[in-house]
């Protein structure tokens, strides 16, 4: 897990005592659990902790990292929606509450214990005040509540008045109508775009729900859903590797156009194989083909590989 690795990592490092000043800091990371469970059960009994009081606690832990946590949330989202488990969120909770058992035993064994005695009264205290700083909290939300319902009821309003206007009467055709998905990163294009002619006319609709698949690219671990976050790709396409021999050709294909574009070879290019292109200018003034389509040499020329979960499927699957 990832808690483990980190465990692991830490009991190794020699440099986190010097940093910090504590000559036993890395004795004290020996002492601690070996995974998670174990940790969340040496650290409720350690604080004094009921499950109510245990879950508040990791609550507000999660919160004071909220983005690594946030993060490994959706990981977690993505690894459901594919029917798998995922630990992350549970190991980020045990490092941050790692760190609060090595402080807390850090002050316990100290020879001096007036800081230990002033933390421990402070953390009593406050697991007693729990429901009332709850409440506290609460009242405190509940002014800028208000004044959100308000501008939610204020925006309902005014919707409701321009939805009630009838449609102006007697507009004309419009010479393009264009039909863009509403989304906020089409947005500046559909706006650009009805700017340039009152005779340009645009209109939105649903053109978020994409394929059941997920692409990744050739050779590369990364894995891109085509679909909403919401729903899990069924089938992972990726290119089929190209055969060696096309590599081969394409590889020196690319170094010989490379070397005839760089600077050191404005001279020494031409008089070396500058001849050969005497066939060359012949061919294309007198034996022209049919000149391509830029867009066609941009077409994909590798065939496909669909699988799912792991598994090559066939034409008929």
């Amino acid at each position: 897990s990832l808690y483990s690795r980190w465990l692991d990592f830490t009991t190794h490092d020699y440099g986190m005592s010097l940093l910090m000043g504590e000559k036993h800091l890395r004795e004290a990371f020996l002492d601690l659990p070996g995974d998670f469970e174990s940790l969340f059960a040496e650290v409720a009994a350690e604080f004094e902790l009921g499950p109510y009081e245990l879950e508040l606690y990791a609550h507000m832990l999660l919160l004071s990292i909220n983005g690594w946590a946030s993060y490994f949330s959706w990981q977690r989202w993505e690894k459901t929606l594919l029917r798998q488990e995922s630990q992350y969120v549970e190991s980020l909770l045990a490092i941050r509450m790692a760190w609060d058992l090595i402080v807390w035993s850090q002050l316990k064994n100290k020879e001096t214990k007036t800081d230990f005695r002033t933390l421990k009264a402070r953390w009593v205290q406050q697991k007693f005040q729990i429901n009332e700083l709850i409440d506290e909290h609460v009242e405190h939300l509940r002014f800028f509540w208000v004044w959100m319902h308000a501008a939610e009821l204020e925006y309902q309003k005014k919707l409701h008045k321009i939805l009630k206007t009838p449609a102006r009467p007697g507009q004309a055709t419009p010479v393009l109508q264009a039909a863009f998905c509403i989304d906020v990163r089409s947005e500046r294009f559909r706006r650009s775009l009805e700017n340039q002619s009152q005779a340009i006319q645009t209109i939105g609709f649903a053109g978020f729900y994409g394929l059941p698949i997920s692409y990744q690219p050739a050779d590369t671990p990364t894995v891109r859903p085509q679909l909403p976050g919401l729903v899990a790709p069924a089938i992972k396409v990726s290119e089929k590797k190209a055969r060696q021999d096309q590599l081969h050709n394409l590889y020196t294909l690319s170094h010989w156009k490379s070397w005839g574009n760089s600077s050191v070879s404005a001279f020494t290019m031409v008089e070396t194989v500058g001849w050969t292109y005497a066939f060359k200018l012949l061919k294309d003034n007198f034996l022209r083909k049919k000149k391509e389509n830029l867009i066609d040499s941009l077409s994909h020329h590798h065939d496909w590989e669909l699988l799912s979960q792991d598994q090559p499927l066939s034409l008929e699957e």
